[in-house]
Parts: structure tokens; sequence; C-alpha cells
């Protein structure tokens, strides 16, 4: 490892500590592991880029969270009702994000979810809850909007440039009554 490397990582595993130790502080100690799935959501997503369709990604993420955040309080009040709760969850979960099997997307709200149902919560803590669930919903898009925020323009721009360059190549051959499949499968 270079050393440029490992100040790298240095630098992110600091950052993932102060964030945790600070999420435990605004949201409480029975929302702490849900600052370690909110980190965890962000790191795995800024592989992707959610910036094109921004609203709606924030949306998204923040449904999937609150409907989660019911769920495990529900589930936590009666073991019955937790049963039907759990399969809802897992299944919602699983069906959202087991898309991408490459890097699993489902690992930090399944995960978020089996922390929120280890870690129970009364009624007067719900709202606390709710508001880390926002919180993280919002700091993930946050993130992805400051780190990915030109990613679609440059990636956009180099396309463009390929496929004219490409229609330009196909014009040539079709004028000189060459066979053209090789550009139409590009």
């Amino acid at each position: 490892m270079t050393k440029k490397v490992v100040v790298s990582k240095t630098f992110l595993f600091i950052f993932i500590l102060s964030f945790i130790v600070m999420f435990k502080t605004v949201f409480g100690e029975e929302n702490t592991l849900i600052g370690v799935t909110v980190i965890t959501a962000t790191l795995m997503f800024l592989e992707r880029d959610l910036t094109s369709t921004l609203l709606s990604n924030f949306f998204k993420i923040l449904s999937i969270n609150l409907i989660l955040g019911s769920l495990a309080f529900f589930a936590s009040q009666n073991i019955w009702i937790g049963l039907i709760c759990n399969f809802l969850a897992l299944f919602m979960v699983g069906y959202f994000f087991n898309y991408e099997l490459r890097k699993p997307m489902y690992v930090p709200f399944g995960l978020q979810y089996l922390f929120m149902v280890s870690t129970p919560i009364n009624l007067e803590q719900l709202p606390m809850r709710f508001m880390s669930l926002v919180f993280g919903a919002a700091f993930v898009i946050l993130v992805q909007l400051i780190l990915n925020k030109n990613k679609l323009q440059k990636l956009g721009e180099k396309n463009v440039s390929l496929i004219c360059d490409e229609l330009k190549y196909k014009i040539k051959l079709l004028q000189e009554n060459k066979n053209t499949n090789n550009c139409d499968k590009k």
C-alpha cells in the first residue's frame, strides 16, 4: 500500500467514527446503529450517481427508511405482529434492492431494519427515531449532490462525443456502400 492509500483510508476511518459519535450525540444512544447504517448506505451509494433524479431518489430512500422504522416499531410491540412486520420488511428490502448482484445494495437497509428491531424503543422515542431516519436519507442525498454533482454531465459529454464519431464513421461507410453491421452494434 502506498502512503496516499493509507492516508485516505485513515481519513475515511476518522470521518466514519466522528460521524457515528455525532449521530449518537444528536439522536440518542438508541439510534446509534442507524448512524452506522446511514454511513454504510452513503458509502455504498457513492458508486452510483443518484443525482440524475435527485428528488425521486430522496423520496424513495426516505419512504423506505420510514416504512422500515414503522415496521420495526410495530414488530417490537407484539410477537405475532412482529412476524408479519419482519416478513414484510425483509421482503421489501430484498425486492427493491436485490437487482444488483455485484454490489449488494440491500445490506445497509437490511442491517438498518435488524438494528432497529434489536434496539426497541417506546412511543416517546419514536419521533427521534423518525428524525434520525429522515436525516439519514437527507445525508445520503447531500453527499451524492456534493461528490457526484457533475458525474452525469462528464459521462454524458464523453458518450455524446463517441456517438458522434461513430455516426461520422457510419456515414462514411454508407457513402462507400460498405457493410455497417459493426457500427450498428456499437
